[in-house]
């Protein structure tokens, strides 16, 4: 009877904390709810809206995935972030295209060599044809519509195929020199090694540095520039680190600036605030 009493008290004990856990939570939300609905209404009706950056994503599993890393980057920035589906239907992509004012091309897989007619090298590493074949239609129709474009790691190495580059499938094995160590185990927001920015570059202006410390998470790198870009930083190695149009509507880089980014460091920061200021400007 005793043990009956207790385990009858403990469930009871259960419940009422339940509840009050309950109370508190919803407590907490009308809470939020408040300062939500206070912020909104001070908000000046005619302030002007923030550009929005599209960010490209990846597919598996049945899932849409890009790190948080870049939103965050974009908001600390001034911009709002918005996700691109991975897509081969060039109609859907070019109504999403009409109502951005930049994208951000981020890291990933290895780029498939067929797009710059070379055949698999042994140590080519995981391919997706279908992100290809997206990041292929999203770049494309972004630059006919004039986007300012900002491209990471892959995103950097995609644009360099697109403007008719070609990569080094594999930097260890295929460069002609020895490298650096490219492919960190540090955490990203870590540097491991340093780029070196070239002179009357859009890039050097952006960062107003002459060299930055950079983290580092690739095996494939630029091998010939793609018509019609520059190179904006380089490793001790000679490896290509950043490439830009002439005009600067068209910045990529090897590096991770956005870990830093969604951080707020500067000055890799200022790589973010620059896409959102041409963005600003476009429309």
């Amino acid at each position: 009877m005793k043990l009956k009493l207790l385990f009858v008290f403990a469930l009871l004990s259960t419940a009422l904390s339940a509840q009050k856990s309950a109370l508190t939570i919803n407590r907490d939300l009308n809470s939020l709810i408040v300062t939500a609905d206070s912020i909104w209404n001070a908000q000046p009706k005619n302030t002007v809206k923030k550009p929005i950056i599209g960010i490209s994503t990846d597919v598996a599993d049945g899932k849409t995935r890009v790190n948080n890393t870049y939103i965050n980057a974009i908001i600390n920035a001034g911009g709002l972030p918005y996700l691109l589906p991975v897509s081969n239907d060039p109609i859907l992509i070019g109504n999403i295209l009409d109502n951005l004012d930049g994208i951000v091309f981020t890291g990933g897989q290895d780029v498939h060599p067929i797009l710059y007619n070379e055949n698999p090298h042994q140590k080519l590493e995981t391919v997706s044809p279908v992100r290809d074949m997206s990041d292929l239609l999203w770049i494309h129709l972004a630059l006919k519509k004039e986007l300012p474009i900002l491209g990471i790691c892959r995103g950097e190495q995609f644009i360099n195929v697109m403007y008719q580059g070609s990569l080094y499938q594999d930097l260890p094995s295929q460069y002609p020199t020895e490298v650096i160590m490219h492919r960190q185990e540090m955490p990203g927001n870590t540097g491991s090694h340093y780029i070196y920015l070239t002179d009357n570059t859009h890039l050097k202006s952006i960062l107003q540095v002459d060299s930055i410390l950079v983290n580092s998470f690739h095996h494939q790198a630029v091998k010939k520039v793609g018509k019609g870009l520059n190179v904006s930083a380089t490793t001790s190695d000679g490896v290509v680190e950043a490439i830009e149009t002439v005009n600067g509507n068209v910045i990529a880089v090897q590096f991770h600036p956005e870990i830093f980014a969604a951080e707020g460091k500067k000055p890799y920061l200022n790589i973010f605030s620059d896409l959102i200021e041409k963005a600003r400007n476009k429309r």
